[in-house]
């Protein structure tokens, strides 16, 4: 609720209100209408019509043009001017173009009939929008209310009541007529959410006096959303009206007060009398939204009030009338801005930031003041005069960079880089050659952000490139990355020479980014052979890009004496995934160090292909436990029936450590025959793949019932019967009467002083 209000002090706010509203029915029309003023309803009277010769061509001709042109942007010329003209004979011949398939002709001829606008035109339109494919009737439809028939308007009206269509809504509000109106403002009370809101759209858009009338009527709605959008439709607000918007706000409608703020904002001088008052006094968030609709009301109140919660308070309501203040722009608003802009206070920042959309040699004049004072905002009105290519602030921001520590200079060089103008680009590039050590790698990290592609700024990083600075040399190869030229694609080769691992490593990762061309792909393969570090970088680019020096480069990395290398070599084959690097790590399986070789076999599996079984399988022979252990993982990994029959294989090993690897990656499969195989398991003669087995049955949904008959089967041993029991309870499994057992045998071990030491 408003803060303060009276009885009294309403009754005499509503007096002031009713004397303004009499004073604008009689007072002389200003040059332009006020905020509020209502604008004259457009007379729809369709198609404007002409004689053959007021166009110095037969509708025939334009037939025969619009049937021969392929070009759509020519056709829609020729449409225009068939428009004017044309006749039944003209939409005859264009039929077979509703049939055409080029996106876009359909519609255009559609249209076309719309504002030929014969009856014929209307009764083939009519047709059009039962047609079965939705793009003919959806033009149709658009096209009936270019048409101005009173056919056309039923025929819309039936189809927007039965299906509530927005194209429908859309053109039937073409029509303006009470009628139309009326059904629009029917599916706008009672429609879905989303047809609502195409209904007030069309509504706030189509200025009569009965659709006005009807959006009075919806600001009593029950529904919060119809009310809330009938007021943010509104546009000629009456005094009825505007005293209705009054009595929500002063009762403190969180939901419904914004929008009725924002439709007193529309009732001219009248509507800035009360908004002042809520601005001034209000509760808290009906004053910003009543501060912001002020912006829209151009009256001396408005601005003094503005002006005075500007002057008076601080934090976002401040904020929030200075920038309503800058809506008007205005010599009053201008003024106040520069002002506040030149305090240096907490809004001066806010001000410049306003200013900056205005132009003007005063607005600049009090921007160049800030600049050169020792100001908070100095840095603010540097930026705008920078944007306006202002020679004096280029002279102040000069000054900067090259004085003072390397803060201000760098604070100057981003200044130079988000100007926009190329002078300042041009300036900032000079400044960033003098330079050296962080700093510079520092700017040339800046202008590679956005502007690598500037001609001036891809020659400095070239000539960077080439500096004795390591530093600075990658941070240029990083910024080249992204030039995409022939130029720098040719300066990051020549660097590959280089004894820096670190440029070089830089200049392998931006290339990254380019084309191979046969020159290039030779580069790299050497840069990949000096150095092992970046082989692996190297051969996904080259094998990537379908250059043979990657295969072998690959090779050669996978048979490193460092394991290092050669894991690196399989991870990256692994990741291009291509026919060519599945093929090398096949042939990595048998021929490499034993860590590898699990890398390789883990790396076959992530692919998926089912074709890879055999080669996976192939390594179970392996006298690494570590690769026939990535062996069953691997299956699993790929999945499918010949997966999971090699892991069954795989659990009658002769070695206790296979037969748990395999267990480990079947205890998730629900297959019959992977269930019946762990279930023999649980009696493996080694204990640990008994417990395995238990396990895997109890963590399996299709394993937990046959966990549960073991528990109760008295003819079971009893060791294998409780640890199935202990299984079940890990896996919070137990039902009443396993419960109940391992109940009863807990106590009894207990009693015997039995221990368990199971999985």
């Amino acid at each position: 609720m408003i803060a303060h209000p009276s009885v009294r002090r309403w009754k005499v706010l509503c007096g002031v209100l009713a004397a303004l509203v009499a004073y604008s029915w009689v007072r002389t029309p200003a040059p332009f209408a006020a905020p509020g003023a209502p604008m004259a309803a457009r007379a729809f009277k369709g198609p404007m019509r002409l004689g053959a010769q007021a166009l110095g061509v037969s509708p025939r001709e334009l037939v025969e043009q619009l049937l021969s042109s392929r070009d759509l942007a020519e056709m829609h010329g020729i449409a225009e001017r068939l428009a004017m003209v044309g006749g039944n004979d003209a939409i005859d011949a264009l039929m077979p173009l509703v049939s055409d398939p080029r996106e876009g002709v359909p519609a255009l001829v559609i249209d076309t009939f719309g504002r030929i606008a014969t009856d014929h035109a209307v009764d083939l339109l009519i047709t059009l929008t039962k047609d079965n494919r939705s793009h003919v009737a959806t033009s149709a439809i658009f096209a009936l209310g270019e048409t101005a028939s009173p056919k056309a308007e039923l025929i819309l009206i039936e189809i927007v009541q039965r299906t509530g269509s927005h194209e429908a809504i859309r053109s039937l509000a073409k029509f303006t007529t009470p009628a139309a109106i009326a059904v629009i403002a029917q599916v706008a009370e009672t429609g879905n959410e989303e047809t609502q809101r195409v209904a007030f759209e069309v509504l706030a858009e189509t200025h009569t006096p009965e659709v006005q009338e009807a959006l009075r009527g919806m600001i009593d709605s029950p529904s919060v959303l119809i009310a809330q959008r009938a007021m943010e439709s509104l546009q000629d607000v009456d005094d009825e009206t505007l005293a209705k918007l009054v009595t929500i706000v002063e009762a403190g409608d969180s939901e419904l007060g914004p929008s009725a703020i924002r439709a007193i904002g529309r009732a001219g001088e009248a509507g800035g009398v009360i908004l002042a008052d809520i601005a001034l006094h209000g509760m808290a968030d009906l004053r910003k939204e009543a501060v912001r609709a002020l912006g829209g009301v151009h009256t001396p109140l408005a601005f003094e009030t503005l002006a005075k919660i500007v002057e008076s308070e601080e934090g976002e309501i401040a904020e929030v009338a200075l920038a309503a203040i800058a809506q008007s722009d205005t010599p009053e608003a201008r003024e106040l801005l520069i002002s506040v802009a030149m305090a240096d206070g907490p809004l001066a920042d806010d001000a410049i930031t306003e200013l900056a959309a205005m132009n003007g040699p005063d607005v600049d004049a009090a921007l160049l003041v800030i600049a050169k004072s020792d100001s908070a905002t100095a840095v603010s009105a540097l930026s705008v005069l920078l944007g306006r290519d202002h020679a004096e602030a280029m002279v102040l921001v000069v000054a900067r960079a090259r004085s003072g520590d390397d803060e201000r200079k760098f604070g100057a060089f981003e200044l130079l880089a988000h100007a926009g103008t190329q002078s300042a680009l041009t300036t900032l590039i000079e400044l960033v050659r003098s330079e050296h050590g962080p700093l510079k790698v520092r700017a040339i990290i800046l202008l590679a952000t956005d502007k690598r592609g500037d001609p001036q700024v891809g020659e400095m990083l070239r000539d960077s490139l080439r500096a004795k600075d390591p530093e600075e040399a990658i941070a240029a190869a990083n910024a080249l990355a992204g030039a995409g030229t022939e130029e720098a694609r040719n300066a990051l080769v020549a660097t590959l020479s280089t004894t820096d691992e670190g440029l070089l490593y830089a200049s392998v990762r931006a290339l990254d980014s380019y084309r191979l061309d046969d020159s290039t792909a030779a580069a790299l393969a050497q840069a990949g052979e000096r150095n092992p570090s970046v082989a692996p970088l190297v051969m996904r680019k080259l094998i990537a890009g379908g250059s043979p020096h990657g295969v072998r480069l690959a090779e050669t990395a996978i048979n490193s004496e460092d394991t290092n290398v050669a894991m690196r070599a399989v991870e990256s084959l692994r990741e291009i995934g291509s026919k060519a690097s599945l093929k090398i790590i096949e042939n990595a399986v048998h021929t490499t160090e034993g860590d590898v070789r699990s890398v390789a076999v883990r790396a076959l599996g992530d692919s998926r292909d089912p074709r890879v079984v055999e080669i996976i399988t192939s390594a179970l022979d392996d006298n690494s436990p570590g690769v026939r252990e990535s062996v069953a993982s691997a299956l699993r990994s790929v999945g499918g029936d010949k997966a999971r029959s090699a892991l069954i294989g795989m659990t009658r090993s002769s070695d206790a450590d296979d037969r748990v690897a395999a267990l480990q990656n079947l205890r998730e499969e629900t297959d019959r025959s992977a269930q019946l195989r762990i279930k023999e398991m649980m009696r493996d003669p080694d204990s640990r793949v008994q417990q395995y087995a238990i396990y895997a049955m109890a963590g399996n949904a299709v394993g937990i019932g046959e966990l549960r008959r073991v528990v109760l089967d008295a003819g079971t041993p009893y060791q294998l019967r409780y640890d199935s029991a202990l299984a079940l309870q890990r896996y919070s499994e137990l039902d009443e009467r396993t419960s109940e057992w391992l109940a009863s045998a807990t106590e009894a071990n207990d009693d015997d002083a039995y221990i368990y030491s199971g999985y």
